[in-house]
């Protein structure tokens, strides 16, 4: 029995935009999307969410903020979960669309987001049940002790 194949519907496909494995499928509404790809599709809408009710205080603004959200994302290929992230922590400040691009180049944030992505990958499963293996080295033995000194350099005792 052949296994049949979907086409993504997330226009921005993070793993080429064919679905072969059923158990990376996710069904919405009879379309098919990888779970990464609709994982990144509910945080864009998160964003989108924080954007439209914190930030803009026009509804005209809208429109601009989409384009610089869009121009984030998918040219300079910044992560939506980190994006959101640093939204989060940043909403207040930002005032105007332009605003957008500097929440992400913030350097706590990015020590923060760090720590806590190390954090989230010690506390795996993953990384639990690994076990470290060392090989044995052989110890070091010395050959003798030289109890000379500097005397043989300079041509004395």
């Amino acid at each position: 029995m052949s296994t049949r194949e979907y086409k993504c519907a997330y226009s921005h496909c993070l793993k080429g935009g064919v679905i072969s494995d059923s158990n990376d499928d996710i069904v919405v509404n009879k379309k098919h999307y990888h779970k990464c790809c609709r994982d990144e599709m509910d945080t864009i809408a998160k964003i989108k969410t924080i954007i439209c009710d914190k930030i803009c205080r026009d509804e005209k603004t809208i429109p601009q903020f989409m384009r610089a959200l869009s121009n984030i994302l998918y040219v300079k290929k910044v992560p939506a979960d980190y994006f959101l992230f640093c939204l989060q922590k940043k909403y207040r400040y930002i005032k105007h669309p332009g605003g957008l691009y500097y929440v992400h180049n913030d350097d706590k944030l990015k020590a923060e987001w760090d720590y806590k992505q190390s954090k989230k990958i010690v506390n795996s499963e993953k990384f639990r049940n690994t076990k470290l293996e060392f090989a044995e080295e052989e110890s070091f033995v010395s050959s003798g002790r030289n109890d000379k000194g500097f005397g043989d350099i300079f041509g004395g005792k």
